[in-house]
């Protein structure tokens, strides 16, 4: 006894240009990655989102080393600023409260 089997067959990687990929804006199948060959990114479609709503994929190994370095000095950065507004915020709760604190023990 023989089986056979149907098999749909789809290309899932696409390519094109930055521009190309952005002015047609196409709504890639779910699963389907779309390539910008002048950028190296790439995106990847749930069947509903047209392309300029995608988000790029991150794969640190296709990622250069200087680009690696560059996002970790931002979020480095980014960490920074938000430990500085942290502790901003941290002394102004405490102000308020010695106020509320003052004014309480005055009335």
């Amino acid at each position: 006894m023989s089986t056979t089997i149907k098999v749909k067959s789809a290309n899932l990687l696409r390519k094109d240009t930055e521009e190309n990929w952005t002015n047609k804006n196409p709504v890639l199948r779910q699963g389907e990655e779309g390539y910008e060959t002048d950028t190296g990114r790439r995106k990847v479609g749930d069947g509903t989102t047209a392309w300029n709503e995608l988000f790029y994929t991150v794969d640190q190994s296709y990622a250069p080393e200087s680009l690696n370095a560059q996002s970790g000095k931002a979020v480095a950065e980014a960490v920074a600023e938000i430990k500085t507004e942290q502790k901003r915020l941290a002394d102004t709760v405490a102000e308020l409260q010695a106020a509320i604190a003052s004014l309480t023990g005055n009335i």
